[in-house]
């Protein structure tokens, strides 16, 4: 719609949070890198860098995912052939900060590289003038997971307090959006309930995941 109206601006924006959703929701990686490719393609035509950049850090995620980067035990690292999280980002730019931020932290903790997401979820912490959007719940869910690992291995309960946080963080986010966060609710209030003993509330939750 919006490249037929002539708003190139509009239709780049929706270009790259069809590939986000796509990302988040769990769809198929090897689509999902053709589409972001294609995606790519058309940011760089129009010039359109900022959501170029985001584009090829969900890029990069997906071929760290599939172990196509060559990295090896270093792919839990948002940087590769596509895109580097180290250089790409700077501190003006606090939408592509706040979004490739949430990726490493994402990309870390499915890795199993909880000390690394647990400091990029720290440095989340600390973003300025952050929007309670769909990406800051992501954020409180990958950081209350990281929590509960962290807790389990450490059996400090610093950790479990925060995730029980990013767990009210959730339920606060659901008066506004209940169908797209309930899943990542119920999945959280799962883990610390087992961390909790409490098996019966964690079955529940699992089951309404």
């Amino acid at each position: 719609a919006g490249l037929h109206g002539g708003d190139l601006t509009h239709a780049m924006v929706c270009t790259y949070f069809h590939g986000y959703l796509a990302f988040h929701s769990g769809q198929q990686l090897s689509q999902q890198i053709i589409s972001l490719e294609h995606f790519s393609r058309a940011m760089s035509e129009y010039n359109s860098t900022t959501l170029l950049r985001a584009n090829q850090g969900y890029q990069q995620a997906v071929v760290n995912f599939i172990g196509l980067s060559g990295q090896g035990r270093n792919r839990a690292m948002l940087k590769g052939d596509v895109f580097n999280i180290e250089s790409a980002c700077n501190r003006d730019n606090a939408f592509l900060n706040e979004h490739m931020a949430t990726l490493q932290l994402v990309l870390a903790c499915m890795l199993g590289q909880y000390e690394l997401s647990w400091i990029t979820s720290e440095e989340l912490q600390r973003l300025d003038a952050r929007l309670e959007s769909f990406i800051f719940y992501i954020e409180a869910f990958f950081r209350g997971l990281t929590a509960c690992s962290l807790y389990q291995s450490s059996k400090n309960q610093f950790f479990l307090k925060s995730g029980k946080t990013c767990l009210r963080t959730l339920k606060n986010g659901m008066k506004r959006s209940p169908a797209t966060l309930s899943m990542y609710l119920s999945l959280l209030e799962a883990e610390i309930a087992t961390l909790e003993s409490k098996y019966k509330t964690s079955e529940k939750c699992f089951s309404m995941a």
